[in-house]
């Protein structure tokens, strides 16, 4: 049977089954790979713990929340200012008693101030221009709604920017500028996501249809500044994600020869995640799956524009390198560890997979309703099957389209924090049961729960089924069992 399944996997994939001996080591790197992520986000929760207990029992949050921005200027100048005193004073017993904890206060400061300042609307209602920017652009773009992501590009610029400057900064380089640089990625991480996968697919800073010169010139900078300035000061590499997600993903919907499939993986093996996550940090720094993939189809232009991003990304880390090379080091060690979080999105987007309709995007995608952020991918079902509409279609969809969801068999998922990191938590202790109930139906959908939950655990195996000894897959389940427990964010229902 393991030449069978090898040959199949060869034959679908296109990636030979490795000898037992390397297959090991790989799970052995992979492993280690997703727990330096996990430990490293574990320690940063731990040090942001007592200051926002601070806050939240001292009822500082509604202040803190009314005077975002001028709490996230204090709060970084804070971290800046006394984590470059204490660095040269570690010996110093006193001075850190007393520096350390006004420290960790400085880090909750900029977390709360910078979560408020991102958060999003909470309906499309609700999306209104608020300043003289947004007025400006709303105008003047080809569908006024979307000024929301307007804002979210100077939104997050405000929250990375001084992060960014400070990271880089040899005078200010440290442990405490790296925490907080971390802060502010993972607090606009969803935003800027957001923004990204919206602007690739609807374009929206686009100025051709403007007459005014200085308009175009306007709208340009402005595109060219989200496109590529800010995704640098994220950690993100410039073009990377529209040449994968459009050319690839889109192309293939999660199919065998998708660079981001979840068909060859078994969902609720832990191993196989890390080995997932371990693939997505590598192709989102070098991008050897993606070249791969253009290559063998001769696809030169994306490659070309790949190739772009790439040369960018790496020349900024260069400049980076001449002014301060262990902070060059650090943002290409965050890009590198991002795999992880995203291998977690693949498993809760293409998670659950219907392997007799894998063609079907209503079969092998998941929904996230009701509705609370704006923005193109949350009806990712309808999102697949509409790749080119505008974001803002999805809302009428769901109230046209809502009973092929029941009649596909499509997963909806009600909203929750870190989702991502929920749903790989509930399929690494194959909590069928928590998933069925986080599933909300539309246009029928599964009324039984317990019928639910296996077909969860059937839509979770793999297109290929690889023999696994006993040892292996005790070693699987016990660090799965680890991994839930005790490192990653939030907690299961009973």
């Amino acid at each position: 049977m393991s030449s069978v399944a090898g040959s199949a996997s060869r034959d679908l994939s296109g990636r030979p089954e490795r000898s037992s001996a390397l297959e090991m080591l790989h799970a052995i790197v992979a492993a280690s790979f997703v727990f330096l992520y996990l430990v490293l986000l574990r320690l940063m929760t731990l040090c942001l713990a007592p200051g926002l207990l601070f806050v939240r029992f001292a009822g500082l949050s509604p202040t803190i929340r009314r005077f975002r921005y001028l709490s996230l200027m204090i709060g970084e100048s804070a971290v800046v200012g006394l984590g470059s005193a204490i660095d040269t004073r570690w010996s110093d017993w006193p001075v850190l008693l007393g520096v350390i904890p006004a420290l960790l206060g400085s880090l909750a400061l900029v977390q709360v101030s910078a979560a408020a300042i991102v958060r999003p609307p909470k309906s499309l209602d609700d999306v209104k221009p608020e300043n003289a920017l947004e007025r400006w652009f709303a105008k003047r773009l080809r569908k006024p709604v979307d000024v929301y992501f307007v804002r979210v590009v100077w939104q997050n610029t405000l929250v990375a920017l001084p992060a960014y400057a400070a990271l880089v900064s040899p005078v200010s380089f440290g442990i405490w500028t790296m925490t907080m640089y971390v802060v502010a990625l993972l607090t606009c991480a969803s935003t800027q996501q957001n923004l990204v996968h919206t602007d690739c697919h609807n374009h929206m800073f686009r100025w051709r249809h403007l007459s005014h010169r200085v308009d175009r010139l306007i709208f340009r900078t402005f595109d060219l500044y989200a496109k590529y300035a800010l995704m640098i000061m994220v950690s993100r590499v410039p073009l990377h994600y529209g040449v994968e997600h459009l050319t690839i993903h889109h192309v293939e919907n999660n199919g065998v020869h998708d660079v981001q499939t979840t068909l060859f993986y078994d969902r609720t093996s832990f191993l196989d995640f890390c080995k997932a996550a371990l693939r997505e940090g590598v192709s989102g720094t070098i991008a050897i799956p993606i070249y791969r993939y253009l290559n063998e189809r001769k696809m030169w232009r994306p490659r070309r524009r790949l190739t772009k991003g790439l040369e960018i990304w790496l020349g900024s880390l260069g400049l980076v390198a001449i002014i301060c090379a262990p902070a060059a080091a650090f943002m290409f060690c965050v890009r590198f560890l991002a795999g992880v979080p995203t291998a977690a999105s693949m498993f809760m987007w293409h998670g659950f997979v219907d392997l007799d309709r894998i063609d079907n995007c209503f079969a092998i995608t998941t929904n996230i309703v009701p509705l609370e952020t704006l923005g193109v991918q949350f009806m990712h079902a309808d999102h697949h099957a509409h790749p080119n509409q505008h974001w803002t279609r999805q809302y009428e969809n769901l109230s046209t389209e809502g009973e092929v969801y029941g009649r596909e068999g499509t997963i909806n998922l009600r909203p929750m924090a870190n989702l991502n990191f929920m749903v790989v938590k509930a399929l690494w202790r194959k909590r069928y049961d928590v998933l069925a109930r986080w599933y909300i139906p539309i246009g029928g959908g599964f009324e039984d729960r317990n019928e639910l939950a296996k077909v969860l655990q059937q839509r979770t195996r793999p297109l290929v089924e690889r023999e696994r000894g006993p040892f292996y897959r005790a070693v699987d389940d016990w660090l799965g069992w680890i991994a839930a427990e005790y490192l990653t964010p939030g907690r299961l229902p009973k």
